[in-house]
């Protein structure tokens, strides 16, 4: 383990040590047609799965789901730019294609067979994206949340502002990285009856204030995300429809990007996708119920191996 970002790495340990008995092993890969390395979790035995989060977070968002999956070896990344990883040196100009090299890249360099991904929002995206550029290539794949950029989903106004010249910036100013701004977050983006439950723990909350606040996370995935074009980057049905492997989504009826209207729209655009919707649940829905988003990755991958 490096010794970068102290702060936020003792956030990430108390988090871990609230989930698990031994902590995931760290490693770095290399992905060479970007010249950078991230920063990958190992945990559990068995089948391997990548794990790809959404943003701005990091590969330790699963870790309330994994704690449920010991049967899995689950390869837990953090995107280029957030969490541990190393940055691009500059934004990406092309998002979709940076993104579908990266998950190239990806698959390539994990070691051992693949039996497939799990992934969240922008990491959705970049799966769904690297499956219709290389249907060749493909893994199973469940996905949690509305994938970004999917057809009929909404894009917020603050998420528009963050990514223009000047006002992401501006944004972090008025929202500081703090236990308050977190929770506030979590419960925009549709965790709110959650949070009042008591599903979402403090240190899981503590844990993302410490990434925002102590990692360059989400400036570099605002600077990306204010290169993304609609006409040439956004998902259309017509991708979705050529999305050739078995296909799961696990989502919230309270997503802030898109309920449930959305996710029957998205699904049914996937040629045998399942859909499972989940009430009092959000954008990250493994967050408000961990044991029956992870037992629908269970359930997902018994039946494609049957």
């Amino acid at each position: 383990m490096t010794s970068a970002a102290p702060a936020y790495r003792e956030a990430e340990a108390r988090f871990w040590r609230s989930c698990v008995e031994e902590p995931p092993i760290e490693r770095r890969v290399g992905l060479p047609r970007l010249d950078l390395e991230v920063r990958v979790l190992e945990i559990g035995r068995g089948p391997s799965l990548i794990l790809l989060h959404g943003g701005p977070n990091a590969a330790t968002t699963w870790a309330p789901l994994v704690q449920h999956l010991p049967d899995f070896r689950c390869l837990l990344v953090d995107r280029p730019g957030c969490g541990l990883s190393d940055a691009p040196r500059r934004p990406p100009k092309r998002v979709r294609d940076h993104m579908v090299t990266v998950m190239g890249d990806l698959m390539e360099a994990l070691e051992g067979p693949l039996a497939g991904v799990v992934a969240s929002s922008f990491g959705s995206f970049t799966t769904i994206a690297h499956q219709v550029a290389h249907p060749e290539k493909t893994l199973p794949s469940v996905h949690f949340g509305c994938p970004a950029l999917a057809p009929r989903s909404k894009v917020p106004l603050r998420f528009l502002l963050q990514g223009l010249p000047g006002m992401g910036w501006l944004m972090m100013r008025m929202q500081p990285p703090t236990l308050e701004t977190a929770t506030k977050l979590f419960a925009w983006i549709g965790h709110e009856v959650s949070l009042a439950k008591g599903r979402i723990p403090q240190v899981g909350l503590e844990w993302y204030a410490a990434l925002l606040a102590h990692t360059s996370t989400r400036k570099n995935d605002f600077a990306m995300f204010g290169n993304i074009r609609p006409g040439r980057d956004q998902l259309t049905e017509q991708d979705l429809g050529r999305v050739s492997v078995p296909t799961s989504f696990f989502w919230g009826e309270d997503d802030m990007f898109g309920g449930a209207d959305v996710a029957r729209h998205v699904a049914g655009a996937v040629p045998g996708a399942a859909l499972e919707l989940v009430a009092e649940s959000g954008h990250l829905p493994w967050l408000d119920f961990p044991e029956m988003a992870a037992e629908h990755v269970r359930d997902f991958f018994r039946q494609i191996r049957a």
